[in-house]
């Protein structure tokens, strides 16, 4: 029963835990407003792959992740691993994503270039 418990409780914050993470990439990416000056090394492609690929790569892995989960279930095997999996696959993600907005905004996410 504990198994269920944690396999659903961390599912649930992973479903949770995507609409605010693609909210906050969302914000990072004015981090290309500092992009104006002649001298910003900016990567607007790479910017925009992340803007658009963030959001599928996290369906994805809970997809995958609550699937996996279920079919672990149904077998009578513990799944909370895949619960737990599945929500640090969101964050690890997440922070993907922000340390490549920061990279392709010239260094711009994370304070101003020196």
């Amino acid at each position: 029963m504990a198994d269920l418990a944690v396999t659903a409780a961390s599912l649930v914050m992973a479903y949770l835990a995507t609409p605010v993470a693609w909210f906050w990439v969302l914000l990072s990416q004015m981090a290309f407003d500092g992009c104006a000056a002649e001298t910003a090394h900016c990567n607007y492609q790479a910017g925009s792959i992340v803007l658009i690929g963030h959001p599928l790569i996290t369906i994805a892995a809970l997809v995958f992740g609550s699937h996996w989960a279920v079919a672990r279930r149904r077998e009578r095997r513990l799944a909370s691993f895949v619960g737990l999996s599945t929500l640090g696959g969101v964050i690890v993600i997440f922070f993907v994503a922000e340390f490549a907005t920061h990279v392709a905004s010239g260094g711009r996410l994370f304070g101003a270039p020196a």
